[in-house]
């Protein structure tokens, strides 16, 4: 994370609560949490669960409730903590409302087998610094984003570089995981965007990782999409500077009111 010792987090910790910075809004319904903010939330929570040798190697996150800018009390329970697995749930609950769940899969990490499998090419995308932000397109964002083609322009590279610009919570490291899911929740924009604007608000996402990203940035590339009636489906997979790190998958729901007018 670029550094910013003055800027604020996105939650500030207040014994079991964390409250919201204002920039944590989501642009689909005012005083609402936008979704990377619940992601992170599941990913730090579960990550409290964990240990040095213990990979994140799936989040889950199902926003099924619009989340309110309160006070926030993360419940987590492990549901099993084995030899080589864990499994932690998490409840984000604001009000005494579950307004989102996850669940965080750990497995132990070991060693590679002697084999020669299968592999997909490599994604040779631009250094994140020799691209434009989404300020020169006219949409500001709390978070370092950088296009590898023309926002909205479905002839166009779809891919995306992001980096964080502010502490999740106020005073702590940015932990990789939590730093990725915070990340993938961009995927929506590279799936479902077009020239009007983004007609699909997402309702959950899955995001896979054989490794934790090194370094700030997080690369996004669209590689699927299927449509049916008013629901998208996509798929991403995920880099950091160095190699593909995983894949994202999340489903979008039809949802009109961002789009600019014909």
């Amino acid at each position: 994370m670029p550094d910013a010792p003055t800027l604020p987090g996105s939650f500030a910790r207040d014994g079991e609560l964390l409250h919201p910075s204002r920039f944590t809004e989501s642009g689909w319904t005012p005083d609402t949490l936008m979704g990377r903010y619940l992601a992170g939330l599941v990913a730090w929570a579960a990550e409290q669960h964990s240990e040095p040798d213990l990979q994140p190697s799936r989040l889950t996150v199902d926003m099924f409730r619009p989340a309110p800018m309160g006070p926030t009390m993360l419940r987590t329970t492990v549901v099993r903590s084995g030899r080589r697995i864990r499994v932690v749930d998490v409840d984000v609950v604001v009000a005494g409302v579950v307004v989102c769940r996850g669940s965080v899969v750990f497995l132990r990490r070991s060693y590679m087998p002697d084999s020669s499998p299968w592999y997909p090419a490599e994604w040779s995308p631009p250094v994140p610094e020799t691209l434009q932000t989404m300020a020169a397109v006219g949409w500001e964002a709390p978070w370092d984003q950088r296009l590898m083609g023309t926002w909205g322009d479905p002839h166009s590279s779809r891919g995306i570089w992001l980096r964080e610009t502010h502490p999740f919570v106020a005073g702590e490291p940015l932990s990789p995981f939590v730093r990725v899911a915070l990340a993938v929740d961009n995927a929506n924009g590279g799936i479902n965007v077009g020239p009007r604007g983004l007609p699909y608000i997402n309702a959950d996402l899955t995001l896979t990782l054989a490794a934790l990203p090194e370094g700030d940035w997080i690369g996004l590339d669209p590689i699927s999409r299927a449509v049916g009636e008013g629901i998208s489906v996509g798929s991403v997979d995920v880099y950091d500077l160095r190699r593909r790190i995983g894949q994202v998958a999340m489903i979008g729901l039809v949802d009109e009111r961002t789009l600019r007018p014909q």
